[in-house]
């Protein structure tokens, strides 16, 4: 049954979007709560809201990507989970996505038209991204801006806007470099990744198009100053005695996975034993920051903490992994010139 199930619910996904995103835009909910002191009490519903919106919205991506890169993923020789499977298969799931998130925009998003407007924007940049004559993934840099909105950008100012909290439009227009950037960023690095199968099946994103060193610098020299400049004035505006140990903490936790493990940090380029720059900041620090800003105001927001820890469970494991790792290593240091002449 287990087998049957997961089988069926592979068009979603989720294992590419659930640990990756979500605890990132729920760390938007709890900063904007933090910014505009709004009470628990509304936050913890906002969850709830959230997770109703974003689940069939992120299923519905996975579903019309695969759809529609069918032909593409053959040439390429990449795993696509729609492959061999019937066309009623196909249109139950793309229904179904459609299905919820009408009923999650007529029951999340009630008398909050600001946020269902950008909700549905969400629905569309997505459609665009991945659906003919449009189909921006093979347009270059249309596609590369689709894909940090539709991903990033617009998932985080509706996640803030369902507060119904009157934020300021200075913080807003900050979520919304900040989310656009990182965006933009994330879906380099996956293109990137896929350079060489894009190239084969004849995918002209803008990678293929552009070529890895300018996009490269493209990143370093724009779009990743401006995501930390964003990200640091918002991180002002929340005004959050934890913002900066856990910055440390992150930093810290960086320099030891290098140290100890050998595992690097980069900013766009993809390779063996490397992670994406900030992006476990997102995940665990970012909203644990908030959480714990949330609590001096009522202690039931730690409640989120291990709420977190269930809802995610693999960022956690990951993170007390790397530190047994790191204390074995520290035990018993390795000889890494000897290593990495093995594996050479």
């Amino acid at each position: 049954m287990i087998s049957s199930l997961s089988r069926f619910s592979a068009p979603a996904r989720a294992g590419t979007w659930w640990e990756f995103k979500t605890p990132v835009f729920l760390g938007v909910v709890y900063l904007s709560a933090t910014v505009d002191a709004v009470p628990f009490a509304r936050v913890w519903p906002t969850l709830l809201l959230f997770l109703a919106a974003f689940v069939p919205l992120a299923a519905f991506v996975c579903v019309i990507n695969d759809m529609t890169d069918l032909a593409d993923d053959l040439k390429a020789g990449k795993v696509n989970r729609l492959a061999g499977r019937s066309d009623v298969f196909k249109l139950c799931w793309l229904g179904g996505c459609l299905a919820a998130g009408s009923v999650a925009a007529m029951l999340c998003f009630r008398g909050n038209a600001p946020a269902l407007a950008v909700y549905l924007a969400n629905w569309l940049a997505f459609a665009a991204y991945s659906l003919p004559p449009l189909r921006l993934k093979q347009r270059g840099f249309p596609g590369v801006v689709a894909d940090a909105c539709g991903g990033m950008l617009l998932p985080a100012l509706w996640s803030a806007l369902l507060l119904k909290a009157p934020l300021p439009p200075l913080f807003l227009a900050l979520l919304a470099i900040w989310s656009f950037t990182f965006g933009l960023r994330g879906i380099l690095y996956h293109q990137l990744g896929d350079v060489d199968s894009d190239r084969l099946a004849g995918t002209r994103t803008l990678v293929v198009r552009m070529g890895a060193d300018r996009v490269a610098r493209l990143v370093a020299c724009v779009f990743f100053p401006a995501e930390v400049v964003s990200l640091s004035f918002l991180l002002w505006m929340a005004g959050s005695i934890f913002v900066l140990p856990l910055l440390a903490a992150y930093a810290l936790g960086q320099m030891s996975l290098w140290r100890w493990l050998r595992i690097s940090t980069v900013l766009i380029r993809p390779k063996p034993r490397s992670r994406l720059a900030l992006l476990r900041y997102y995940q665990l620090w970012f909203p644990l920051t908030f959480i714990l800003a949330l609590s001096l105001h009522n202690p039931w927001a730690l409640v989120l903490v291990p709420l977190h820890a269930v809802l995610f469970p693999d960022t956690w494991r990951r993170f007390g992994q790397h530190r047994q790792d790191i204390r074995h290593n520290l035990r018993y240091p390795p000889d890494w010139n000897d290593l990495n002449s093995a594996t050479r």
